[in-house]
């Protein structure tokens, strides 16, 4: 039975919004497959580039690679630009989730590089992708260049997800270089993407005002962020630490320079 793939789309895109990235691939699948089932070659090929997106988020990246492979082998000239870019993109992000070699990350951004020559594609991705290889290496001032570099090439500056992801990385750069004011004004940044539609956006927010209060052993700004229960687990873990009982002290959070 060939399925509503536009209902199906429209649930997948809200479940991937949500952050809810295992129920978006499932739903994508379903895409893919009804597409299939219709011969919609591009159809197909666009939902399963956004199913691969969508477990790679969810981390099921042996799964992914392999629909990736086969989507990248069946190339066609009807095929839509924006979904090729985007497979080309979740290759760099499934070596450095997996088997983070530098020579084969290296690789990677050079085949989206020359693939950038070829065809359209957002500005922003190569600088996310190039400060992505420097924060890996520990590179943290070179990574926050080229996090500025997307946050200033996005037009929409009100954006989501990616939008977000580039403020959330700078700041926390900006924090390896102990630059409070910084990472302030990154957090400021972050404030402005969009956070009602994105989850995403809005997890980055309360991850990077964590960051700030726990470098700066702020314990009300803890608390509030405790209760807000948006952090990711080793923030709340750390955050749990260091407010636990009347042990508060700058060295209970083991992330602290003072493990070092």
């Amino acid at each position: 039975m060939i399925e509503d793939a536009k209902a199906l789309k429209r649930e997948a895109w809200s479940a991937y919004q949500q952050n809810r990235p295992a129920e978006a691939a499932l739903l994508f699948g379903r895409v893919r497959r009804s597409a299939e089932g219709l011969r919609d070659n591009t159809g197909a090929y666009e939902a399963g580039v956004w199913e691969t997106e969508s477990l790679v988020e969810a981390g099921h990246y042996q799964q992914a690679m392999s629909l990736l492979l086969t989507l990248l082998a069946q190339p066609s000239p009807d095929l839509p630009a924006f979904e090729r870019w985007i497979a080309q993109k979740k290759i760099f992000d499934i070596i450095a989730s997996t088997r983070p070699e530098l020579a084969r990350l290296r690789r990677a951004l050079d085949d989206i590089s020359s693939l950038a020559e070829q065809q359209p594609h957002p500005t922003w991705d190569l600088p996310l992708l190039a400060g992505e290889l420097h924060r890996y290496q520990g590179k943290w001032a070179e990574a926050l260049q080229h996090y500025e570099q997307a946050w200033t090439s996005h037009e929409d500056k009100g954006g989501g997800y990616i939008h977000s992801s580039s403020a959330n990385y700078a700041a926390r750069m900006a924090l390896q270089l102990h630059r409070l004011n910084e990472a302030q004004t990154w957090r400021n940044h972050l404030a402005q993407t969009d956070q009602a539609e994105w989850v995403a956006a809005r997890q980055n927010f309360h991850a990077v005002n964590s960051l700030i209060a726990l470098y700066t052993h702020d314990y009300a700004a803890l608390s509030e962020c405790r209760d807000a229960g948006h952090a990711t687990k080793d923030l709340e873990a750390r955050i749990h630490l260091i407010l636990r009982g009347d042990s508060v002290k700058p060295h209970d959070d083991p992330c602290d320079h003072f493990h070092a």
